[in-house]
């Protein structure tokens, strides 16, 4: 199992993926006028954030309280999920499609792809790891793979299908972002060890 000064290095490499990879999505969502592509380029900046926090919590863990930054993390996830149920309900009650051609859509799918990949490879790297914030970590990769799966889907159905489906989109945007929410609440809500940062 690798120190914690490794694991924070390791977790500053993975907030530049994330970041790099908001930035890739941002550019396809500029390309294809999509702003639900700007608003998943978003939230993944705001986990590649996330993890970018974990990393100096580790890195300063004798100055500043653990709890400060898992708090912070949890909070993060919450206040992003909210906005992304928030846009995901809109665009169904103003019947906005999501709609991309062919090339487009399998960018999106390959770069959702990589960024679930690379979330589910975190969370099995973290899986026995008992650190507050490598835990927080934990959830911030199972966060950002359940928002690519909504991603995901929607990018696929809208070129393997001949007609929109908003309710499957709704449901799995109210679903994970849902699970989501529950997460960041979870984290805020979580009761401390009395022994921490001792």
């Amino acid at each position: 199992m690798l120190n914690l000064r490794d694991q924070a290095i390791r977790l500053r490499w993975s907030s530049f993926a994330s970041f790099g990879i908001a930035v890739g999505k941002l550019i396809v969502a500029i390309m294809t006028f999509s702003i639900f592509l700007g608003i998943n380029a978003f939230y993944t900046a705001t986990i590649g954030y996330g993890k970018h926090q974990s990393a100096v919590g580790l890195s300063r863990r004798d100055e500043i309280s653990e709890e400060s930054y898992y708090r912070r993390i949890g909070l993060l996830i919450l206040v992003a999920s909210i906005i992304y149920l928030i846009y995901g309900m809109r665009m169904f009650f103003t019947n906005t499609v999501t709609d991309y051609e062919k090339i487009p859509a399998i960018s999106i799918a390959a770069i959702t792809f990589f960024e679930l990949g690379l979330n589910l490879f975190g969370i099995v790297k973290s899986n026995k790891d008992k650190d507050l914030l490598l835990q927080a970590a934990k959830l911030l990769n199972l966060s950002s793979a359940l928002i690519g799966l909504v991603l995901t889907q929607a990018a696929l159905l809208s070129f393997t299908e001949t007609k929109t489906h908003p309710i499957a989109n709704l449901i799995t945007t109210i679903l994970f972002s849902g699970i989501n929410i529950v997460i960041g609440i979870w984290m805020l809500a979580k009761k401390m060890p009395e022994n921490l940062n001792q």
